[in-house]
């Protein structure tokens, strides 16, 4: 007999969840002049494309006609973060940079 897997829904997204923020080349760029012109900030170089674990601080359930716009505090790897806004729920294999997604489950 052969076991059915159902689809577990999507998380509602609501202040205090953490989610993953992939990094647009903008984004890379600011973290790492901040932390060249800022001597207390430091941290592994980042690039655009990496994901970092975020915590959202803000949402906004209808600023996108398919899906809600968030505030995120992304933590790097160092002693600083980033603050983003308006950003989006990307999808699918290959997400867009700039957005965000819910982590990976390892059940």
């Amino acid at each position: 007999m052969s076991e059915v897997t159902v689809p577990k829904p999507e998380p509602t997204l609501t202040e205090g969840r953490i989610v993953r923020y992939v990094l647009s080349a903008s984004d890379a760029k600011q973290i790492n002049a901040a932390r060249i012109i800022d001597g207390g900030k430091q941290g592994n170089t980042v690039y655009e494309g990496e994901a970092f674990p975020a915590m959202v601080v803000r949402v906004f359930p209808n600023e996108y006609v398919d899906r809600p716009g968030a505030n995120l505090q992304v933590f790097l790897d160092g002693n600083d973060q980033l603050w983003v806004t308006s950003r989006k729920q990307g999808y699918g294999r290959y997400l867009d940079f700039g957005t965000w997604h819910w982590p990976e489950r390892k059940d």
